[in-house]
């Protein structure tokens, strides 16, 4: 009866660690995955920026010189308009970007544009939403890293709406 048992338990543990080892092996395979696809798209986003040509409009140029001096930025951000975007974002950790839908806009919508994105550069929110999109790879099989992510950028978008919206609001102030 006790040898009958040992061979029994003996069992079990072999299926549990053969169970643990194949669901580890789904997590690395499921990360791995997410990972490369990840990776891709944005070797292929970054493909498609680069057949862009930066926007060579003076009136542009000027409005957005105006706002780095401001905010003493010193860094070297090119503007794209970009066709079918619906509205205007910033791209690039090392090489920061700033898409414009194609339209035309008001100096003052420039403005607030152009502060917006500047804020998420020089907040590191490009950072920290690649660092959370990494984290969501890794562990893709855990419903609050996708909830962290979502509260992560919508922190960082309402963290930057909040001073534009009050300079918007002091300018019409002082009309």
């Amino acid at each position: 009866l006790g040898d009958v048992y040992k061979r029994q338990l003996l069992r079990v543990k072999i299926l549990s660690v053969e169970f643990l080892t194949i669901l580890v092996i789904i997590f690395c395979f499921g990360s791995c995955l997410r990972l490369a696809l990840y990776f891709y798209k944005l070797v292929r986003y970054r493909h498609l920026l680069h057949q862009l040509d930066p926007l060579d409009d003076v009136r542009i140029s000027r409005i957005f010189s105006d706002i780095l001096e401001e905010y003493h930025c010193t860094k070297q951000i090119l503007i794209y308009q970009v066709p079918g975007l619906s509205s205007p974002a910033i791209s690039g950790l090392i090489h920061p970007m700033i898409l414009l839908p194609d339209r035309e806009y008001s100096d003052q919508d420039l403005r607030f544009i152009f502060m917006h994105e500047l804020n998420h550069y020089l907040h590191h929110d490009l950072w920290k939403i690649f660092f959370w999109e990494l984290v969501v790879c890794i562990y893709w099989w855990n419903p609050l890293s996708y909830m962290i992510r979502r509260l992560i950028k919508d922190t960082a978008e309402y963290a930057n709406d909040i001073p534009v919206s009050y300079t918007h609001l002091r300018a019409h102030e002082t009309e």
